[in-house]
């Protein structure tokens, strides 16, 4: 009772509605519902099952042709007796030397980013389609810095800490058997993101993407095109090959949303593909600005911040 007095003396009652409608606007609005939702295209196409149907044998550098170099002579062989014999002081070997010897190492080359992207998308496809048991270690976590908000220091501060606490990290292993398994949200979700729909990743819609091998993976980093959307609307790249943060969606209680305008600022992708073609683990960031306003009990409240979203998934095949 004492903490509750003493907040009603520090904060008059319309501090407490901008506390009210800026807080729970904004963070319950974006923080609280980072929950990623996707966007069903059940008419995009199937990528290749493997990255091997794509790209096909790997290339091999061809043997050298022997056939032309000379012949070193024997020297050990008796030489023509003149005035005076003289023994012959060192033997030629009877081959070439072995530094000489053609390569029979494949060649290595630097892939495309269409190669790369096609190399992720089939990769995903053939994980995504994958109907045995498996298991997964699944994490979730959410950062949030507010930039700007109605009501001044005392509700960002305010809402800082109250982000810290409603956006509680996920650490969870999912039990995957037919293609699906139900999170400690009691949610069905795919294997892998996008959660709903079909995964789609066009190579217009990766800014940068470089491969390289570990061992016998292959570990790709792609980073998507920055994409801005209004409230109802849909970021195509993001929703498609991640997910989007589904704002029309929400239902909060006497609290109106105005607008909202969300910003993701270059998704990233980080995934090692095992020798089979099938995704061993992948990590997406997913960096936000968002820009919202809301209103309750006949006032406004409007707040600015920067976040990101990482999810991780690593499949214990």
């Amino acid at each position: 009772m004492i903490f509750k007095r003493r907040w009603f003396v520090l904060i008059n009652k319309k501090k407490i509605i901008y506390i009210v409608v800026a807080v729970v606007a904004i963070c319950a609005l974006f923080a609280a519902a980072v929950v990623f939702y996707n966007r069903s295209n059940d008419s995009a196409g199937t990528l290749p099952d493997s990255a091997e149907e794509t790209f096909g044998e790997g290339f091999t550098v061809p043997a050298e042709d022997t056939s032309s170099l000379a012949t070193v002579p024997n020297l050990s062989e008796t030489v023509p007796q003149a005035s005076v014999t003289a023994p012959v002081a060192n033997t030629m070997p009877t081959s070439a030397p072995t530094a000489f010897a053609p390569s029979t190492e494949p060649a290595s080359r630097t892939l495309s980013k269409g190669e790369i992207v096609s190399l992720f998308s089939a990769a995903v496809n053939k994980t995504r389609s994958f109907t045995g048991a498996v298991s997964v270690q699944h994490t979730e976590g959410f950062t949030a810095d507010i930039q700007s908000i109605t009501g001044g220091e005392l509700v960002k501060t305010m809402a800082n800490k109250l982000i810290g606490m409603v956006v509680a990290p996920v650490n969870e292993t999912l039990q995957f058997s037919g293609g699906s398994a139900v999170n400690s949200e009691g949610d069905t979700v795919a294997l892998l993101l996008p959660k709903k729909g079909v995964f789609s990743l066009p190579e217009s819609g990766v800014v940068t993407a470089v491969s390289s091998q570990s061992g016998q993976n292959t570990v790709v980093d792609l980073t998507l095109v920055s994409e801005s959307v209004g409230m109802n609307e849909v970021p195509a790249v993001n929703a498609s090959a991640i997910g989007y943060l589904d704002v029309g969606s929400l239902d909060i209680s006497l609290l109106t949303v105005q607008s909202a305008n969300i910003t993701y600022t270059g998704s990233k992708i980080h995934a090692v593909i095992n020798p089979d073609g099938y995704i061993a683990s992948v990590t997406y960031t997913i960096p936000l600005r968002v820009e919202g306003t809301a209103s309750a009990l006949g006032i406004s409240g409007s707040a600015v911040f920067v976040g990101e979203e990482t999810e991780s998934w690593t499949v214990q095949w």
